[in-house]
């Protein structure tokens, strides 16, 4: 449970590459502050292209997209979602994660 968006956030501990083409964040806390959600608003859609190749890059090399605060903590992403501008669904993945927590496949 978090005790605040920048609770969250610090605990979670985002990784440089989610600062790719400068996002404006919207940032909610939902589920009794249990999950943390992030919704990434960009300025054109070549700045979303680039954002998206470095996080497939980064998920697909050499996944560090999150550093927790207390190294014994775990994070867990588990749904990305694709909006179009008008706030209806364009794309969803929800992902499952192997107890290595580097495997990632998207759910069946």
């Amino acid at each position: 449970m978090f005790d605040s968006i920048d609770d969250a956030r610090s605990r979670i501990g985002f990784t440089d590459v989610w600062k790719t083409s400068s996002p404006t964040l919207i940032e909610t806390l939902l589920d009794d502050k249990q999950t943390f959600v992030v919704s990434f608003e960009f300025d054109s859609e070549k700045d979303q292209l680039n954002f998206k190749q470095a996080i497939d890059e980064m998920f697909h090399g050499n996944p560090q997209h999150f550093k927790p605060k207390d190294p014994t903590d775990a994070v867990e992403h588990f749904k990305t979602e694709w909006l179009h501008k008008d706030g209806s669904l364009s794309h969803k993945t929800d992902f499952i994660f192997t107890k290595k927590g580097r495997d990632i496949s998207p759910a069946l």
